[in-house]
């Protein structure tokens, strides 16, 4: 789950270089469109980020009280 975030992430970000070199060009309303939707997709996707960090450690916190660890915890890394 991590690195597909990771490239939305990115490809949000760079949608939003898009748009700023739009507005730098003078395309103003089509740059400032696309830096809007994207700067709402880059906060959506850093509350999913943080939503997945929350249940990661939810589930890594009882078993290592319990001293088990298994496999699928490598994929809840904070």
């Amino acid at each position: 789950m991590e690195v597909p975030l990771r490239e939305a992430s990115d490809a949000v970000h760079a949608l939003s270089l898009m748009g700023y070199g739009l507005e730098g060009q003078g395309y103003g309303n089509e740059g400032r469109a696309i830096v809007d939707v994207a700067s709402t997709a880059c906060q959506r996707l850093d509350a999913l980020d943080d939503v997945w960090r929350s249940l990661c450690e939810i589930v890594v916190r009882p078993r290592r009280k319990a001293g088990a660890r298994r496999s699928t915890d490598r994929h809840c890394r904070t």
